[in-house]
Parts: C-alpha cells; sequence; structure tokens
C-alpha cells in the first residue's frame, strides 16, 4: 500500500512547476501588454529628438518597426496566457500536458536565449549600460525558463509512478 505522504511527495514537482508556469504565465502577459503599447506609441517616441536622430541615422522609420513590434507583444500575450493554462494541467500530473508544456517552454527558451545571446552580443560591442541592463533584465526569464524545463521534467519522471499508484488503487 502507497501512503498519501508517498503520493503527494512524487506530485511535488509538477506543483513546483504549475507555480512556475503561472508565474511565467503572468510575467509573459503583462510583458506582452507593455510591448505591445510601446509599440503602439512607437510614432510618439520616436518624436523625441534624442531618439529621432538615432533611428533617422540607422534609416528606420517608425512605421517600419511598429506592426512587429506590437506582434511581439500580442504573441507574447498569447504565450503568457498558455503557459498558465498548462499550468492547470500540470498540477494535476497529466503526462500529455507534461509533454506539451516541455514543447512549450523548449520554445520559449529558445527564442527567450536566442534575445538574450543577441543582447549580450551588443553589449559587448558597445560601452552602454542600457544594453547592459537589457542583458540583466533577459537573464532573469532566462534562469526562470531554465528552472521551469528541470522541474518539467522531474514532474514527468514521476507521472509513471503516479499513474502505476492509481491504476493499483483501483484494483
Amino acid at each position: 500500500m502507497v501512503s498519501d505522504f508517498e503520493i503527494a511527495d512524487a506530485q511535488a514537482p509538477a506543483r513546483r512547476a504549475a507555480i512556475m508556469m503561472y508565474l511565467l504565465g503572468i510575467l509573459g502577459f503583462f510583458g506582452g501588454i507593455v510591448i505591445a503599447i510601446v509599440g503602439l506609441a512607437l510614432r510618439d517616441i520616436l518624436s523625441q529628438p534624442q531618439f529621432a536622430e538615432v533611428f533617422r541615422h540607422a534609416g528606420i522609420s517608425a512605421s517600419a518597426l511598429q506592426l512587429p513590434i506590437v506582434i511581439v507583444g500580442a504573441v507574447c500575450c498569447l504565450g503568457g496566457v498558455a503557459m498558465a493554462i498548462m499550468g492547470l494541467f500540470v498540477k494535476k500530473g497529466a503526462v500529455l500536458a507534461l509533454l506539451a508544456s516541455i514543447g512549450l517552454t523548449i520554445i520559449a527558451l529558445f527564442t527567450t536565449g536566442v534575445i538574450f545571446l543577441a543582447s549580450l552580443l551588443a553589449a559587448r560591442s558597445q560601452d552602454d549600460v542600457t544594453v547592459a541592463s537589457g542583458v540583466l533584465i533577459l537573464s532573469v526569464p532566462v534562469l526562470l525558463l531554465v528552472i521551469l524545463f528541470i522541474w518539467l521534467m522531474a514532474a514527468l519522471r514521476n507521472a509513471g509512478y503516479l499513474q502505476t499508484v492509481k491504476t493499483m488503487e483501483q484494483a
């Protein structure tokens, strides 16, 4: 007979992963809203003299950047909602939800990691404090996604045990 404590202990990685998914979902959703708002206000931002000269020198117009930034914000919002919803199913220890969440986490980790590495390379080539602070800010979601991936793998490892225990109790 398996005790309730052993079952609860086996479910702990799934609960931790679900809480992290809620947190990352909220961060992704509100971060996406902020990105979309910046995208919508880009023309006003770039009309300020300190930004206008930089972008004019680079040959980039506000209208060329506005739509991609709004799309990135919308994708971040949808990714955040998807992460939070998947957290509901991960908490129960469902194998398919764990596999889908691992896939979603890998996609998020890859995209965030690429942006992080690009920012890191930009920070090395420039002596700008804002680029360095951007790298520091981007390191937080990368670290949280790595922790989430580890917890999801632990939950997936325990999912088979939990299914075996449930079938033994039903028999």
